[in-house]
């Protein structure tokens, strides 16, 4: 990864060539299941032969399961350390979870009550349902595993993987209506690959295990939440074609509706094997209308791309995203107010895309240390010419060769 200071300058001189090659990073929520999966069936050397994603998640949660010492920071890694809860949760020693400021804000309460309910010890160190806390086993299992899938999809699916590897007698039931569904339908695939079946009846999963695990079945693929970054380019330079490597138009990965909505836009895909090409079409829709419920990680992308386009836009179920690494809906607005424009919530959960008063120059991106407004704002530097950002290194968390991959459009980084 490219190493700079804040605040960084992005500025534009266009590229010569016709055709750009991006290389996509592996999906750090693919490989963030495949980890906890086979590290809690013990098959530490499985995991040693498979390529993960580079991204500071799933490095953090490698280092996590790797180490010996008895308590470990996860810096802002939410799915990381719910994973690691749910795993640690079966250890007989005592483990410290930690995190940096935001971590500690995130909500744990549905993971951690359904954890002790079913035996785990927990002594919070500060505040009750968050970190720093210490946590052990053994656990001993109820028949029927209780979690609300109103908080976090990471709670449900640290709890599927938790039983379906460890306690498969027990019955996981899930209340509520599940936020992201489509990343409890990743770690549902992800099972199946391994070699797991899974029967659900109305809101019970019932978890049965195959005698051998199938190595050769899985294999991280690229990230279709970074890929979007690289569609609002696409919008930016229609002179251009974009192909992006690694990439399946039958991914498992809820995000994958990512060219189904930038075809709304006006940018067309074709899959020819693992890649997708793009390409800038005439047919653009005036306004956009979109349940981002299950893939609420595409709505910095998005709202960049419907302000560029300049037209009406309703993001609708988005209120998940006050409780991200930001709170994305405050970080969105703070980008989008400089380019003249603002998300305002016109009913609870649902906002509207709005024009307001001029813009300011120059754009000065504001990161709230959040990766997903770093790249998806990032492009407008192709549009402007020059703008600033105040922390260029937090794409690290999911894409660290980001900053590589768009000077290949001709973004030039200085200080």
């Amino acid at each position: 990864m490219l190493k700079m200071s804040s605040p960084l300058k992005i500025s534009f001189k266009p590229t010569i060539g016709r055709t750009i090659n991006i290389s996509l990073p592996l999906s750090k929520s693919e490989s963030n299941r495949g980890i906890a999966i086979l590290y809690s069936l013990q098959e530490i050397e499985l995991i040693k032969q498979i390529k993960w994603s580079d991204s500071t998640d799933t490095q953090l949660l490698l280092t996590s399961l790797q180490t010996k010492s008895d308590s470990f920071n996860f810096e802002d890694a939410g799915t990381p350390l719910r994973f690691a809860l749910a795993l640690q949760s079966t250890n007989t020693e005592f483990r410290t979870l930690t995190g940096n400021k935001r971590l500690r804000e995130r909500p744990l309460s549905d993971l951690l009550d359904s954890l002790k309910s079913n035996g785990a010890k927990i002594d919070f160190l500060e505040l009750d349902n968050q970190i720093p806390l210490r946590i052990k086993g053994p656990l001993n299992p109820n028949k029927i595993i209780e979690i609300s899938g109103k908080q976090s999809s990471q709670h449900v699916s640290a709890l599927m993987i938790l039983i379906a590897t460890k306690f498969p007698e027990s019955i996981l039931r899930i209340k509520d209506q599940i936020v992201s569904k489509s990343y409890v339908e990743l770690t549902v695939n992800t099972l199946k690959t391994f070699g797991f079946e899974i029967i659900q009846i109305n809101n019970d999963l019932k978890f049965f295990r195959n005698k051998t695990i199938n190595l050769k079945k899985f294999k991280v693929h690229g990230d279709w939440s970074a890929a979007g970054y690289f569609y609002l380019i696409q919008l930016m330079l229609p002179h251009l074609k974009i192909t992006l490597s690694n990439l399946k138009g039958d991914s498992a990965q809820g995000d994958l509706i990512t060219w189904k909505l930038f075809q709304k836009l006006g940018v067309e895909t074709t899959f020819i094997g693992d890649e997708a090409n793009l390409a800038k079409t005439t047919n653009s829709c005036k306004s956009f209308d979109e349940d981002f419920q299950s893939h609420p990680d595409l709505v910095p992308t998005f709202a960049s791309a419907c302000a560029y386009l300049g037209i009406e836009a309703i993001f609708r179920n988005i209120e998940i995203l006050r409780y991200k690494e930001s709170d994305r809906i405050s970080a969105i607005n703070s980008n989008l107010i400089q380019l003249g424009f603002e998300l305002i919530e016109i009913e609870s959960g649902t906002f509207k895309l709005v024009r307001t008063k001029t813009p300011k120059s120059p754009l000065k991106i504001k990161t709230q240390t959040d990766h997903r407004i770093a790249m998806a704002f990032a492009p407008w530097a192709l549009h402007l010419g020059n703008i600033y950002i105040d922390n260029s290194n937090c794409v690290s968390k999911s894409f660290p060769n980001f900053w590589e991959e768009i000077k290949k459009f001709g973004v030039v980084l200085g200080l």
